[in-house]
């Protein structure tokens, strides 16, 4: 019983390693997807002072694509720190 169990226990741990290392890589490629329009508007709302929820939600990149709004965030230089 404890073969079954610890055979059972590895290929779980092996599927959300490359479940992560695939969303994480899927984040990298989907910046790309994001125009130089909505990019401009993060940086002008940003610089206005408007939190971070507020400028996701007014250019769509709420919710389930806020990982996504994130990573283009980094790539603008902008820091999670300035959220607050």
């Amino acid at each position: 019983h404890n073969c079954k169990r610890c055979k059972q226990a590895a290929p779980l741990r092996l599927v959300n390693d490359t479940e992560s290392e695939g969303l994480d890589a899927q984040k990298e490629k989907d910046t790309s997807s994001v125009g130089n329009d909505v990019r401009g508007i993060i940086v002008r709302m940003h610089r206005a002072g408007d939190s971070l929820k507020k400028i996701s939600d007014t250019v769509g990149l709420n919710g389930r694509k806020y990982p996504l709004f994130m990573a283009v965030c980094n790539e603008l230089g902008m820091k999670k720190e300035k959220e607050a």
